[in-house]
């Protein structure tokens, strides 16, 4: 789609001191023409009849720019990096020994990441300046509680439905007791490449909403081989994207990261031990709207410090 601001570029570079009708791109023939719908496109202006075929060719011209072949590009880069993550993923969750089994993800990750930038650690998506207010503080507790309620229960009520009993997966702690640093070391290499690497490569491309939902999905598929589960998962790659997103600070969201999973990890035993008290319809269900409510609260906090985050030029970067 062209930019509003393409349109009033051409515009005003558009003398009209002849013969001149009104030309409105979301309702003429020549907006319809060009892929504009009504809503597109609403800035009327005078201009000249002759310079019509000249705006009609310009805007087709746009259409197929080094901007929209750049955007092409761009899907196939993230397509590529899908598709080595779930491989990579699915080959070494059969590995069987636990400590090679975590140095081959994040040796997956590590390549996956090469897809977007390379070698050359210049060709970091560009961001801004990161940015800290005590609020942001304030948020990511709000929303890493609420996170832990909502990304741990929807496990439950999904193996309640289907009749599972989960108490045997949470009394691995011989199994679970290995893994305190493995944890922190997958947050910080998560957020980094699905944050850092592929949440701003897309912002900067797409704008927020689709940067936040894009990252989310892919971070949910990546899951697709864990306890965790994709839906558990795309939840908290949305709440961590919209952190970072909105703070500009890795820092912050890999804080936010850190604590739910270290949270997470110590509730396991409680989980274990209250597991029949905790699996009751109506104690799910309180949980997951409060946690939905608490990660509402969380996106409304930063949305409402106002931090202005435009997206960075990318044109220094494929």
């Amino acid at each position: 789609m062209i930019h509003k601001f393409t349109m009033t570029y051409l515009f005003n570079k558009i003398k009209a001191p002849n013969t001149v009708y009104k030309l409105c791109l979301g309702q003429s023939s020549l907006g319809k023409s060009c892929g504009f719908s009504k809503a597109s496109f609403y800035q009327e202006r005078s201009v000249p009849r002759h310079a019509t075929a000249h705006i009609h060719n310009v805007i087709c011209k746009l259409k197929n720019s080094p901007n929209q072949q750049m955007n092409r590009k761009t899907y196939l880069i993230i397509s590529l990096f899908l598709t080595i993550l779930l491989i990579g993923f699915y080959f070494a969750s059969e590995i069987r020994d636990f400590w090679i089994k975590h140095i081959a993800h994040l040796g997956v990750m590590f390549i996956a990441g090469l897809t977007i930038v390379g070698l050359n650690k210049n060709q970091l998506p560009i961001k801004e300046k990161a940015k800290f207010i005590l609020n942001h503080i304030i948020a990511i507790l709000i929303g890493v509680i609420g996170l832990l309620g909502v990304s741990n229960f929807i496990p439950v009520l999904a193996t309640k439905i289907a009749g599972i009993d989960i108490n045997g997966l949470l009394n691995r702690t011989s199994e679970i007791n290995r893994v305190f640093a493995v944890i922190i070391s997958l947050a910080i290499f998560e957020e980094i490449l699905f944050r850092r690497i592929l949440a701003q490569k897309l912002y900067n491309r797409f704008g927020l909403k689709k940067a936040v939902w894009t990252s989310a999905l892919i971070f949910g598929l990546a899951h697709v081989y864990t306890e965790t589960g994709i839906l558990s998962a795309f939840i908290a790659g949305a709440s961590f994207a919209f952190i970072y997103l909105k703070t500009n600070n890795i820092y912050l969201s890999i804080t936010a990261h850190l604590l739910y999973n270290i949270t997470t990890y110590l509730l396991i035993p409680y989980f274990a031990n209250n597991y029949a008290t905790i699996n009751q319809y109506p104690i799910i269900i309180y949980v997951l709207i409060v946690g939905s409510g608490l990660i509402y609260a969380m996106f409304w906090i930063l949305n409402m410090d106002n931090i202005e985050k435009k997206p960075a030029d990318n044109s220094t970067y494929n």
